[in-house]
């Protein structure tokens, strides 16, 4: 007992002597570990504040450099869409003021948008600028540059600033690469900057990762508003190259090295391609970073987020170490350890730690305040609720928000409940008091919120409770404002665009499938389902539902396209159209869409999404197409069969009627036999001329005419026509002239002959149905063109004619029509012109118009495309085809030839015809006998070949000749009544040289045979006299050549007719004789309306009687005239000069006709004999009555009638044949002959 006792006092007596030092040992170092704890924790969270303002400073600069350079590119465009042209230099001097201000930019390039027409416009454009070896390239899966593939449009980095450095990227392509043609076509259809992902730049020669910022440029004055017109109206783009480390490392050049580094991540991007730059990191990996203190911020960037990571390096740490809470442990140690003794020094300790929190509270504050400066950055609004007083405290971003001032808002919780949309109060105040109850951890809402302008704005408000009673009780509360009024916007518009997508598939019927490549499973739509008969719990979600579904025989193919769908070079999209079960056991037709949308690293694909429809109701109908089609095309083939051999039937006799009828008219003949035979040839080329319309006609409708595409020069056809219809105009008194506008093009490319065609139906048309006034075509250049690069032409065939009713205009281009059925007794035609020239005018890409205004004339205008032909073009096509001069005639003395022919009288027709020009003829009847005659040896020069002959017809026999090498040389000539599309070309393809067609023209075949055997040229005298009744009249006194006149062409013009044109000549000396006296009387009374009229007279007379010269100096003195003004000196001195020269030069024409005035004896009964043929003529109104005149004044020189032979003269030039009757028997009574006595 007394020991426990004891030990009971030992342990009392110890803790009265140690128990106030353990206490105070406990007190004090549990005091100690307070302070250093308290201190550890606010120098912490000061760290923080300061490395969380040093990411929101490097944030901010990053943002700024990006701003500049989008900024840069707004700039660039601008330059581009106000002008449409910029050249490589300009774009230089533009973007080189910009490139050195603004830094870390690799370059800034122009990529155009180019056709595969334009491709080489533009090669040959950049070669001349300097750059020998440019060519427009495309990235391969190997990422090197290789010529670019053929496509239809290209995107070409035309010009690049600067060049060194991205020289090798000059041409580049960017379309060919899959992630940069994503990329342009979201800026094309957007009209906004686009980013791409991160890529390797083709001019990178490190291992930096590079991104292009995409402008798209539209045409200045074109249409943007719709997504069809910012597609069709791109001109191309304006693109900003960035190095990722040298942009960044540049926008942070700037700052301070606080010891803070920056990672760049591209989240838009696949996982494996986020990563774009670190900067400054010091060789931390990007995971680890994550483990301790981090910042992140989120930004837009051209279509792109991309995050930005700041992290505190170790250099960070060290420039806030400090050693003062371990100083304050220690000290506290320290004093619990020697309270009472060192007294003096913990209270100097004391205010030590004062000093230090003081500090400590500084820095706290300056923390708070850049704290409030990164919340301002950061656009977020804050508050502060005291629950117990309902004050709510609110920082100016909040205010601003909603566009007030702080103190306009009244800082109570009412306020904010006022701001609140009624529809949103009563569930976000469920979600706050959830929250203040404890519910959840933290308060959040997307709400509206009414701005001062009334405007409701959508606000994410979140919070959290900071400050509870010991009951649990919420005292304070605090948060932040965000305007998501932007986002939610976007939101909405991205949720509207799904349900669109998804009502699209739902109205088109379409099926949906997405294939997960990797895993293998595949979602089928409810509507793929439906589409086979099924419904969606049915199918497996595998690729064995589509192996199941398909009909075994298209399963190959459709494993096949979808195999080479994965492949990374395949461009489009995957397509095919398949057999497929149903489950009903129908067979149907589906055509399926898709594409690659997700691929890995190595290319590999991931994912396939696309659609399919039930396309078997259009399947069944192009059945019906084809097996419909495959009707019309028998059908066509037995009419051209049809054709063709009616045309044979009919152009064999009717090239004997007009061969004979030629034949004929060079023999001997009387008047009458003459007269008949003229009318037989008439009526037959008319009877052709109607053949030929109607085989035109039909050969457009089956589709087989086809339109040649040759070099020629317009005006030779305009002067060509104007020769055809000047006689024409001089016979029925008219105005008429061809007048072409300077800027239409001299050389075209096109079918010449069709055009003629169409030319030569209107100005017919337009000289039958023209009694008086005047005939004008006009040619101009007609805009916009249907086809690119191509030159419209108008063609305006103006007349004062009889005209056309609006009703019967309505029916004009029909066939077999005219417009009022008296016409066709009146005039004749077969009605198929108009309808022809429509459908011609229709294929060269151009239409037909006429106005017309009964009794006052009528205006047919037509347009037609022509490609651009070139004068050395023009020459290759017509060395071979020009026609002999009238005064050359040609032959071939010694030339041997074989005639293959069945038809007797076609034998004789051309046989005769050669043998006039000396050609030595043999015959073969069909085409056997040719081979034969060819293969035995027998020499010719030529073969003239008929196609459709017994035994062997005309390519059998060329065949067989062409297969003996001797004769692969030997010139054999199509001569055919075949004129359907194809037959020339049967013929050259056959192995034929040339082609005649039936009836044969002589001249034409002439100068075809002059191509191949060579011939001899004779230049003759020209002969004014045709052969009336075996009575060759003697040569005319016509000079070969006269100044300022073009003999040749005049008699080309006038058929040869020396005679007529000599008459022209001289009527033209006499009529204008004092015309330089009235124009001289009109220009100084300042009536310049008369001189016009008298110019434009003279200006349509010298053109028709070949006075060229004198026609153009007329032409430009009219252009003046026209103005109603004094013309230029010059204009008129020309004229006058050409004139005078040509009134001097036809004085040697009327001195002729002074020399042919016959002296001697009269002979009534010569005169006798020429008067009554003459009379026989006009009788029959024959025009070669009118050549008879002068030989007529010859016989009755020295008679009594004299006188009365010059007005006959004159009666007969002029074509008064009634006149010339009575002029006739005035002649014959004067002579005291009868006039009704006999005229044999």
């Amino acid at each position: 007992m007394d020991k426990e006792n004891t030990t009971t006092r030992s342990l009392t007596e110890m803790i009265r002597r140690f128990g106030p030092v353990i206490l105070v040992a406990v007190v004090g170092s549990l005091l100690a570990l307070a302070s250093y704890i308290a201190i550890k924790s606010r120098e912490d969270l000061a760290l923080k504040r300061e490395f969380h303002n040093a990411a929101q400073l490097r944030y901010l600069n990053v943002e700024n450099f990006f701003n500049e350079y989008l900024v840069l590119l707004e700039l660039v465009r601008g330059t581009f869409q106000a002008t449409d042209f910029i050249s490589r230099n300009e774009f230089k001097l533009s973007t080189d003021p910009a490139l050195k201000q603004i830094k870390g930019i690799q370059a800034i390039s122009w990529n155009p948008r180019v056709s595969s027409a334009e491709r080489s416009i533009y090669r040959s454009a950049a070669r001349a600028d300097g750059f020998k070896k440019f060519e427009i390239t495309d990235l391969d899966a190997d990422g090197r540059l290789i010529p670019a593939k053929l496509r239809d449009e290209y995107y070409p980095a035309y010009y690049i600033n600067p060049l060194e450095g991205n020289l090798n990227a000059l041409g580049f392509n960017i379309a060919s690469s899959p992630s940069r043609a994503t990329a342009l076509q979201q800026a094309r259809d957007s009209g906004t900057i686009q980013v791409t992902e991160r890529l390797t730049l083709v001019q990178e020669k490190e291992s930096q990762f590079g991104v292009l910022a995409i402008l798209p440029v539209y045409h200045r004055n074109h249409p943007q508003e719709k997504l069809e017109d910012r597609r069709a109206n791109l001109k191309g783009f304006v693109i900003l190259v960035l190095r990722g480390g040298d942009f960044i490392e540049e926008a942070l050049s700037g700052l301070e090295d606080q010891g803070v580094a920056l990672y760049l991540h591209d989240m838009s991007a696949p996982e494996d391609k986020q990563f774009l730059h670190a900067a400054q990191t010091d060789g931390t990996p990007y995971p680890k970073i994550l483990e301790g203190i981090h910042d992140e911020k989120d930004i837009s960037i051209g279509g792109r987020i991309w995050r930005m990571t700041c992290v505190p390096k170790q250099q960070f740490f060290d420039r806030f170490e400090s050693r003062y809470p371990v100083i304050i442990g220690a000290a506290g140690l320290a004093l619990t350890v020697v309270l009472c003794a060192y007294l003096a020094t913990i209270t100097g300790q004391t205010q030590r730690i004062r000093r230090l929190v003081d500090q400590r509270t500084d820095e706290l504050r300056n923390s708070e305040e850049r704290l409030e400066l990164a919340l301002q950055g950061a656009d977020l609004g804050l508050w502060d609720w005291d629950m117990l007083t309902g004050d709510v405290t609110i920082n100016d971003r909040w205010a601003e928000m909603l566009g007030y001032q702080v103190s306009e808002i009244e800082p109570k919780f009412e306020s904010w409940a006022n701001l609140v949309h009624p529809e949103d109060m009563p569930w976000v105040s469920d979600v706050l008091q959830n929250h203040l109850a404890g519910i959840t951890p933290l308060y959040s809402a997307e709400i509206r919120m009414q701005a001062k302008s009334g405007q409701w704005k959508w606000i994410l408000t979140q919070g959290r409770v900071v400050e509870r009673a010991s009951d649990g009780t919420p005292l304070r509360a605090a948060g932040t404002h965000m305007d998501i009024t932007d986002q939610r916007q976007a939101r909405n518009q991205l949720e509207n665009l799904k349900e669109r997508l998804e009502l699209a598939l739902v109205g088109s019927a379409s099926g949906l499938w997405d294939w997960n490549i990797a895993s293998g499973e595949v979602y089928y739509s409810d509507q793929w389902a439906i589409i086979h008969g099924y419904d969606t719990a049915e199918l497996p979600p595998s690729m064995e539902t589509l192996e199941m579904t398909l009909h075994p025989d298209d399963l190959p193919m459709v494993m096949r396209r979808l195999k080479a769908s994965h492949q990374p070079d395949f461009i489009g999209i995957y397509q095919v159209e398949y057999r497929a079960h149903q489950r009903s056991g129908n067979l149907i037709w589906v055509m399926a869409r898709g594409r690659v949308v997700d691929y890995d690293s190595d290319g590999k694909p991931l994912r396939m999404i696309g659609i399919i429809q039930d396309v078997t109701a259009r399947k069944t109908l192009e059945q019906q197409l084809v097996e419909a089609k495959e009707e019309a095309d028998q059908a066509n083939r037995a009419k051209s069969d049809f054709l063709a051999n009616m045309s044979h039937e009919i152009r064999t006799p009717m090239n004997a009627v007009i061969g004979l009828t030629d034949l004929a008219l060079k023999t001997e003949l009387s008047p009458k036999q003459q007269d008949y035979l003229s009318k037989i040839k008439h009526s037959s080329n008319s009877l052709l001329r109607v053949i030929n319309d109607v085989l035109d006609f039909s050969k457009i409708e089956a589709g087989k005419l086809q339109l040649e595409q040759t070099t020629f020069a317009l005006q030779e056809i305009l002067t060509r026509l104007h020769d055809v219809f000047a006689f024409q105009a001089t016979d029925k008194g008219l105005d008429f002239s061809i007048h072409t506008a300077p800027d239409v093009p001299s050389h075209l490319q096109g079918d010449s002959l069709r055009l003629e065609q169409i030319l030569m139906n209107l100005m017919g048309n337009a000289f039958k149905f023209t009694s008086q006034g005047t005939i004008d075509v006009i040619v101009t250049l007609a805009p916009d063109p249907a086809t690119p690069e191509a030159i419209s032409v108008q063609f305006s065939v103006r007349d004062t004619g009889i005209g056309i009713t609006e009703q019967d205009q309505s029916k004009l281009f029909d066939s077999f029509t005219q417009a009022d059925s008296s016409t066709t007794r009146r005039y004749g035609g077969s009605g198929l012109g108009l309808a022809i020239c429509k459908r011609l005018v229709d294929m060269m890409n151009g239409q037909i118009t006429v106005q017309s205004t009964p009794g006052q004339g009528s205006t047919f205008t037509f347009t037609v495309e022509f490609a651009p032909g070139t004068e050395k073009a023009l020459e290759e096509a017509t060395s071979q085809s020009r026609r002999l001069p009238p005064n050359v005639k040609i032959s071939f003395p010694g030339a041997r030839l074989l005639l293959a022919e069945d038809n007797a009288i076609n034998q004789q027709v051309a046989k005769e015809i050669l043998q006039q020009v000396d050609i030595d003829v043999e015959l073969a009847v069909n085409g056997q006998q040719a081979t034969d005659r060819i293969l035995m040896g027998a020499p010719f020069d030529a073969v003239l070949m008929d196609i459709q002959m017994p035994l062997m017809d005309g390519y059998e026999a060329t065949l067989a000749i062409r297969a003996d090498q001797r004769f692969k040389d030997l010139p054999i000539i199509a001569m055919t009544a075949h004129a359907m599309a194809g037959d020339r070309e049967r013929c050259i393809a056959a192995g034929m040289n040339d082609y005649v067609s039936k009836p044969v023209d002589t001249q034409e075949l002439f100068e075809t045979l002059a191509r191949w055997i060579n011939p001899t040229m004779v230049e003759t005298p020209l002969s004014d006299e045709p052969i009336i009744a075996g009575n060759a009249l003697p040569q005319d006194e016509l000079p070969t050549s006269l100044p300022g006149l073009d003999i040749p062409l005049g008699l080309e013009r006038l058929g040869g007719n020396a005679s007529l044109f000599r008459r022209l000549l001289i009527d033209f000396a006499h009529q204008h004789s004092d015309f330089d006296e009235q124009l001289s009387a009109a220009l100084a009374a300042e009536d310049f309306s008369s001189a016009h009229t008298l110019v434009h007279t003279i200006k349509g007379v010298s053109g028709n009687i070949a006075a060229m010269d004198l026609h153009h100096a007329a032409s430009a003195l009219v252009h003046d005239l026209r103005r109603n003004h004094p013309p230029e000196a010059q204009a008129l001195t020309q004229f006058r000069h050409e004139l005078s020269r040509l009134l001097a030069s036809l004085q040697l024409v009327t001195e002729s006709k002074d020399k042919l005035s016959p002296s001697g004896t009269f002979d009534p009964s010569e005169a006798t004999r020429l008067l009554r043929e003459l009379e026989d003529l006009l009788t029959l109104n024959n025009f070669t009555a009118a050549q008879m005149a002068p030989h007529v004044s010859k016989a009755l020189a020295g008679s009594e009638a004299t006188k009365l032979a010059g007005t006959l003269e004159d009666q007969l030039a002029h074509f008064d044949f009634s006149g010339a009757r009575e002029t006739v028997n005035a002649i014959l009574t004067s002579l005291g002959l009868d006039p009704d006595g006999d005229h044999s």
